[in-house]
């Protein structure tokens, strides 16, 4: 599994372990020696168990709302609420990650307030929106103004909108971008195929990134290899040993046409990778593919139903011989009589 999706995942256990107050799973995601830091009180642990005991011995109730996931590499931000007995806290976690679990966590966190945000562009405003604490939710320190204090304060409260703005901006991108169609690694992937009024099938889908080439066995005893590089495709029928080579690539409904813009949906977990919908019309008809980061097809809804799912997806270095017509195959005989091209 590629290591941004891995980190995603184990980021989505963290949080709903957390909300569910499965303290073992939800320290998985740290190093032994991780560092979790509280910038507002000063407060600093060192150590997955240390972090996990601290967390252990807090007696109140409390609940995780995710708000939204945002990171790139080694370092992600989540942005949640936090609520203790009833009470939420609006609280934002910088995780740095190294060899695929966190290394040091740094949270923020602010209270809900009624004011006007206009009014929060002062010193004032900053010392009134945000509660100092310690660990939460165990001491509570007042609301203060003092100047030096509050400088710094806010100056900590900068330095995390600076951070955070960045990884907004770098998402928002990343969401505008469009999507991989094709992979981007080769992988090998079996899909299960429902069409109308007929039972369901099994496909296997085996790419190659680097030679562009797919092969597709279907449950009939053929198979069609697309070669993109020299836009052709070859059908194979296993059942009587023959093969044909059709010039072109035949339009598939897993991406866009010419001027068919693909918009970007929600997001879903299938085959256990994360992957993003992307939709667009054909004629009257509205297409819509899952796809992974690096370009594998996960799900292919038409209007809503889902005709193509992945079942599972092995990233595996693909064999050049699978598409290849095999040995002692013969050209197929065309209809009207004459060879196939």
């Amino acid at each position: 599994m590629p290591e941004q999706q891995t980190i995603r995942a184990a980021l989505d256990r963290h949080w709903a372990a957390s909300d569910a107050n499965d303290f073992e799973t939800e320290h998985e995601i740290y190093q032994d020696d991780a560092v979790l830091e509280y910038p507002q009180s000063g407060e600093r642990i060192r150590g997955r168990r240390n972090i996990q005991a601290s967390r252990t011995a807090q007696p109140n109730k409390k609940r995780f709302t995710v708000r939204r996931i945002l990171g790139a590499g080694d370092l992600w931000v989540t942005e949640f609420i936090l609520t203790y007995d009833g009470a939420p806290s609006y609280t934002v976690s910088i995780m740095e990650f190294s060899d695929g679990k966190v290394a040091r966590e740094t949270q923020y966190f602010g209270d809900p307030s009624s004011r006007d945000p206009r009014a929060l562009n002062g010193s004032s405003g900053c010392a009134e929106v945000f509660a100092v604490r310690s660990r939460p939710p165990r001491k509570w320190l007042p609301r203060v103004r003092l100047p030096r204090g509050l400088t710094a304060f806010c100056q900590r409260s900068s330095a995390l909108g600076i951070v955070f703005a960045v990884v907004l901006v770098t998402g928002a991108v990343a969401q505008n971008e469009p999507p991989q169609f094709l992979p981007t690694k080769d992988v090998d992937t079996t899909y299960q195929v429902t069409r109308p009024g007929q039972p369901a099938t099994r496909t296997r889908q085996r790419w190659s990134a680097s030679e562009h080439l797919q092969r597709v066995d279907g449950a009939d005893n053929a198979a069609t290899i697309f070669d993109r590089k020299r836009n052709q495709f070859t059908l194979i029928n296993r059942r009587s040993k023959t093969y044909r080579i059709f010039e072109g690539a035949p339009r598939t409904p897993s991406a866009p046409g010419n001027g068919e813009v693909p918009q970007r949906g929600g997001e879903a977990t299938i085959a256990k990778l994360h992957c993003v919908d992307w939709s667009w019309t054909v004629d009257t008809e509205i297409h819509t593919v899952c796809l992974t980061p690096d370009g594998v097809l996960l799900r292919l809804n038409i209007d809503g139903k889902t005709v193509m799912q992945a079942r599972s997806v092995t990233f595996v270095q693909q064999p050049a011989a699978i598409f290849e017509v095999p040995r002692g195959y013969q050209p197929a005989i065309a209809p009207e009589g004459g060879p196939s091209p």
